[in-house]
């Protein structure tokens, strides 16, 4: 990525893009790594936030923390519960129930293994990592004032504040600039502007990963392979199916078989294209305005870094999501 001209390649877009995909690879690899010891990502997040939280929450702490719904959130701490990593009570006199992690929940805290997120951050440096911990936490901060309840959508965001959690810390031991400290901010960040680009695609009748399969065809000359899309999207064969076939159903995609070809192309069709071309992006806009130039392309010159090694650690071919203007 060195010497890439921000200004003439990339837009703000490109540049979600970019962390989204490397947000969505990184957890590919971190589930992998977790299910080794029958662990999901979710039930190793809230057992790192529980402990932070000195070893007791409750689901409306977790909630402001994490921007994940409530009964999301509800039905993870009770599959723990049954597996006897929390437990799950309400104290006299209060009326919030309380999580608390029980001996063996804190067990397995000490078996969850970091070995995938310390190879992935080891390719950026000390100042790589300041300097990339710092602009995800200005647009984390961003993108949580545009998702306080009851306030005006974002479109209409008038910069209140809230304040930054304790889960930004999940284990004491741990410096500002460690590898499970920067993908969570990573994960957050990711999972944050998602919420608020859910909002914006909402309107148009779109999911996020409806959206992101459009511009995948438009940036490739309007049709791609099965295989590739699954390549680029880096999503399981059966999860591209069920997307492409319901995009097909509102007639925004459509499938095609050249002779003598065994799989099939996916083709955007023209109703897809009318509407990739009215989609706005409200929401990246108005969340990384904030950064500069310069903060833009550090950002992305990191996160080309950590996407190029989690492709590389999960085996599957290099993808460079930008070519360099210059070298």
């Amino acid at each position: 990525m060195t010497g890439i001209s921000l200004r003439k390649t990339m837009s703000d877009f490109d540049v979600w893009a970019l962390l989204d995909a490397t947000g969505f690879a990184i957890s590919r690899l971190r589930q992998l790594e977790l299910s080794q010891i029958d662990l999901t990502l979710e039930q190793a997040t809230l057992l790192r936030f529980i402990r932070a939280m000195d070893g007791e929450t409750t689901v409306r702490r977790i909630k402001e923390s994490t921007l994940r719904q409530q009964n999301t959130i509800s039905i993870n701490v009770n599959r723990m519960a049954r597996m006897r990593l929390v437990a799950i009570e309400r104290k006299s006199g209060e009326r919030e129930l309380k999580i608390r992690l029980t001996d063996k929940g804190i067990v397995m805290l000490e078996t969850i293994p970091n070995t995938s997120l310390d190879a992935i951050f080891s390719v950026l440096t000390v100042d790589d990592k300041q300097s990339f911990a710092n602009t995800l936490n200005s647009l984390l901060e961003r993108a949580r004032n545009m998702l306080i309840p009851d306030m005006p959508p974002f479109m209409r965001y008038i910069g209140n504040r809230i304040p930054q959690d304790k889960v930004d810390r999940p284990d004491e031991q741990d410096d500002r600039f460690s590898s499970y400290k920067l993908w969570m901010t990573l994960d957050t960040v990711r999972f944050a502007i998602s919420r608020l680009r859910e909002l914006e695609l909402d309107r148009f009748g779109l999911t996020v990963e409806q959206s992101s399969v459009l511009k995948v065809l438009v940036d490739r000359g309007s049709s791609v392979k099965s295989k590739e899309l699954e390549n680029v999207m880096l999503r399981q064969h059966h999860s591209i199916s069920t997307l492409v076939n319901r995009m097909m159903k509102v007639n925004l995609v459509a499938k095609e078989r050249k002779p003598g070809e065994k799989s099939d192309w996916i083709l955007i069709t023209d109703q897809g294209k009318s509407l990739f071309g009215r989609i706005t992006t409200a929401a990246i806009d108005v969340t990384f305005c904030i950064l500069s130039e310069g903060e833009k392309e550090q950002l992305a010159r990191c996160m080309s870094l950590l996407y190029k090694e989690t492709r590389h650690q999960l085996k599957v071919p290099g993808l460079p999501f930008f070519t360099p203007a210059s070298s």
